[in-house]
C-alpha cells in the first residue's frame, strides 16, 4: 500500500464583486490541514446574504500513478469563523462544477458547523461516491465554504488553513517485455498494470529459431514463472524462458515456444484459440499479476 496527500491550488468566490466577498492571503490555504497560517475570506456586504468560497484545484492526475488501485480516500479541511452563522443550513460541503454551475455531490455536507476555534473537519463520504467519480471531476471538484453574516452590521469572516484529500492505493505492477530478435510483441517496453488484473502479451515472431521473449515485473525477471492461460477446460501454468522454435503445435509449420514443452503442452498439440498459424501470431498470453 502507498498513500498520497492532494492539496488545493485554487479558489473561486460566488461573486466577483469585492464589495460582497473577498479573500486575502489565499496562498496560505494551498497546503494540508497541518498548517497554522490561513487565508481570510471576508463577507463585507451590508446584508446577511449567503456567499461562498469554493476551494479546489486538487491534482488527481500526476500524484497517483497510472494503473494504481485506490482502496480508500478521505476529504478534509481546516477552518474557523468569526461573526458567521453556525446554523445547520450553512455548513461546508462537497461540490463540483459543470459549466458555470456548482452542484452538490450527493450527501457530503458536514454534520458540524464552523466555530471560532481552528478545527480539522472530515467529510462524510457515501458509498455511492467512488474514487473514479471524485477524481473524474478533476479541477471542478471543490470544498464549498459558506459565509452568512450573523447580522448585516458586522462583517463575517471564514479562515481557511488548508485542505487535503488523503488517498491510499495499491501501486501498479510495472511490466517490461522484451523480444530479442526480429519478431514483435505487443505491448513492448514498460506498461503499468493494476495489481491483481490481467496483462495480455501478444507475440509474433519472424525468426522462431532464435527469437526469445523475456518479461520483468517491477524490474525482476519473472520469465520463468509467469504465464497462465486456458487449455481446454483447465488452466495450465507455463514455466520457462520462451524461446520460439520451428515445428509448431498443429504440425503445419507454425512455431511454438520450447518453454511450453513438458509444462502441459507438447510440440504436437493442436492449435487452440490462443494460437493462430494463419495470422502469424504465435501466442496470446495472459499474465496474472
Amino acid at each position: 500500500m502507498a498513500t498520497v496527500t492532494l492539496i488545493p491550488s485554487a479558489y473561486t468566490l460566488s461573486s466577483t464583486n469585492t464589495s460582497y466577498i473577498s479573500i486575502s492571503d489565499a496562498s496560505n490555504m494551498y497546503t494540508d490541514t497541518s498548517s497554522s497560517t490561513y487565508a481570510t475570506v471576508n463577507h463585507n456586504r451590508a446584508s446577511s446574504n449567503t456567499y461562498y468560497c469554493y476551494v479546489h484545484g486538487f491534482d488527481f492526475t500526476t500524484q497517483i500513478p497510472t494503473g494504481a488501485t485506490v482502496t480508500s480516500f478521505t476529504v478534509k479541511i481546516k477552518a474557523s469563523e468569526s461573526e458567521l452563522s453556525t446554523s445547520s443550513s450553512y455548513r461546508m460541503s462537497l461540490y463540483c462544477k459543470s459549466g458555470t454551475t456548482w452542484t452538490s455531490i450527493l450527501s457530503t455536507t458536514l454534520t458540524e458547523s464552523l466555530s471560532t476555534s481552528a478545527t480539522t473537519f472530515t467529510f462524510p463520504i457515501p458509498s455511492s461516491l467512488t474514487w473514479e467519480t471524485l477524481s473524474g471531476y478533476g479541477s471542478n471538484f471543490a470544498i464549498r465554504v459558506p459565509l452568512r453574516r450573523n447580522n448585516s452590521n458586522t462583517a463575517g469572516y471564514a479562515y481557511i488553513y488548508g485542505a487535503e484529500i488523503d488517498v491510499t492505493y495499491t501501486p501498479p505492477v510495472e511490466v517490461t517485455t522484451t523480444l530479442t530478435g526480429s519478431g514483435t510483441i505487443s505491448p513492448s517496453g514498460t506498461t503499468n498494470v493494476a495489481s491483481g488484473s490481467d496483462f495480455t502479451l501478444t507475440i509474433t515472431p519472424t525468426n522462431p529459431a532464435t527469437d526469445t521473449v523475456t518479461v520483468k515485473k517491477n524490474g525482476t525477471d519473472v520469465s520463468s514463472a509467469l504465464v497462465a492461460h486456458g487449455a481446454g477446460s483447465t488452466e495450465d501454468t507455463v514455466l520457462g524462458e520462451y524461446t520460439l522454435v520451428s515445428g509448431g503445435f498443429n504440425g503445419s509449420g507454425a512455431s511454438y515456444f520450447s518453454g511450453l514443452e513438458g509444462k502441459g503442452h507438447t510440440s504436437t498439440q493442436t492449435t487452440s484459440n490462443y494460437y493462430s498459424s494463419s495470422s502469424g501470431t504465435i501466442a496470446v498470453f495472459t499474465y496474472a499479476l
